[in-house]
């Protein structure tokens, strides 16, 4: 299920933590939005999504990303993290 999906819109859902797990079959998908919510991330939330191109991470609740996060996107072509910590 959900192998093919290209778009995803998580944003407003007062979210807290993205398992890792939850995104890792979604290896097709080019647009994330995760904004507006309380997101903490860890380095292995997108470890699988090589094909991501946009990635919404405003309005969270960051105050350090760790430096491996975004390590795998090597097709990331915008990403938003304007409004956090």
């Amino acid at each position: 299920y959900g192998l093919y999906l290209e778009t995803l819109d998580l944003s407003h859902n007062s979210l807290t933590r993205l398992d890792s797990h939850i995104l890792a079959n979604l290896v097709n998908l080019q647009k994330l939005n995760l904004a507006h919510n309380s997101l903490k991330l860890s380095e292995h939330n997108f470890e699988n999504n090589v094909n991501l191109k946009q990635l919404d991470l405003s309005y969270n609740q960051f105050n350090f990303i760790t430096p491996n996060l975004f390590e795998n996107l090597n097709n990331l072509e915008s990403i938003d993290l304007r409004a956090n910590n």
